[in-house]
């Protein structure tokens, strides 16, 4: 796995977590997250006082951070959203049509790194999407599409939509069709607090990234509409990123979703030294270290996924507001 390890659940997205040191639940979190983070990211004093704590309560707190550690650095980022849907109700049509649907994603979604599908009839019929990271294995895949379907149930408890961004896959369903059409319901943006020295000079660099990324996006002939890249800033720096879009969509849908989530980078991550942002089909993301597994993926393109009838024009039209930071949890 990478040096970097998933924000603490919760965290994001979460007004509940405005205060990071609000309970020992969200301290052993957020020393957990800051222990994952690369050297020299953050520093802090446990606790913030030199107060020694009796043998027992110390190899309690190790044993929480180590346990916390196994389980927060398995992915970089979790967001979720469940878009103010409707309920559905247990042991109904539609519960087992969603359990069905999230066994076969999961199912076939290490095969090629996407799958979409749909099951059911009438208004219990649900529709879905999984897409992993263009450079993950098909065992890392694999290990992601498992997890999502369980974290999005979660969090999204008995709603007929919902949506569960991570670091090396997301997934989608929704109770319609929602396939082969550019999304504009859904999104978010996390940003780094730490701020480049050269804000100006990085800003610049990491923009031609994105868009260098996005032209290698559509001009990939594999199928997988992927690509990850670097460039350098200043003498000794590299700026780390990958772009990719889902694959149920034209390259034309492709081009206009990338460049809308590029364009929200100056709004959000001006001179930040990392920064995410993506939608229901497409995302492009920055770092100042290296994410990417390998740059030459694994997985091959996917044969085309069991037809689906064309889509219903039902999607909102309006993009959910950017999220908040790594740390702050303000709208």
């Amino acid at each position: 796995k990478s040096s970097a390890c998933r924000l603490p659940s919760g965290v994001a997205g979460n007004k509940k977590h405005e205060s990071i040191t609000r309970s020992w639940t969200d301290l052993i979190n957020f020393v957990s997250f800051a222990i994952c983070l690369p050297a020299g990211t953050l520093r802090f004093h446990f606790f913030g006082r030199k107060k020694m704590l009796d043998k027992a309560v110390r190899l309690k707190l190790l044993i929480i951070v180590a346990a916390q550690l196994l389980h927060v650095c398995d992915s970089y980022f979790e967001f979720s959203t469940c878009y103010n849907s409707t309920n559905y109700t247990i042991n109904s049509n539609f519960a087992m049509n969603l359990n069905r649907l999230f066994s076969t994603l999961t199912a076939n979604a290490p095969a090629t790194g996407f799958y979409t599908d749909a099951v059911g009839q009438g208004v219990d019929r649900v529709y879905g999407l999984i897409l992993c990271r263009g450079d993950l294995s098909a065992g890392d895949c694999g290990n992601c599409a498992t997890t999502a379907p369980m974290e999005l149930m979660k969090l999204c408890p008995r709603r007929r939509r919902g949506t569960i961004w991570y670091d090396e896959c997301f997934l989608r369903y929704k109770d319609s069709n929602f396939i082969g059409n550019v999304t504009m319901d859904s999104g978010f943006c996390m940003w780094k607090l730490a701020n480049n020295s050269d804000p100006v000079l990085f800003d610049h660099q990491a923009g031609q990234l994105m868009r260098s990324l996005s032209a290698s996006v559509l001009s990939n002939r594999t199928g997988l509409m992927f690509a990850s890249g670097e460039i350098s800033f200043g003498d000794y720096n590299t700026i780390y990123g990958v772009a990719q879009c889902t694959r149920d969509i034209s390259r034309d849908d492709c081009s206009q979703c990338l460049a809308g989530r590029i364009s929200r980078i100056p709004e959000r991550c001006e001179g930040k030294v990392g920064c995410i942002v993506y939608n229901g089909n497409c995302g492009v993301r920055y770092e100042i270290y290296p994410f990417v597994y390998n740059a030459t993926a694994s997985q091959q393109p996917s044969s085309p996924s069991p037809a689906i009838s064309p889509p219903v024009p039902t999607m909102a039209t309006q993009e959910a507001k950017p999220s908040p930071t790594l740390f702050n949890t303000t709208r």
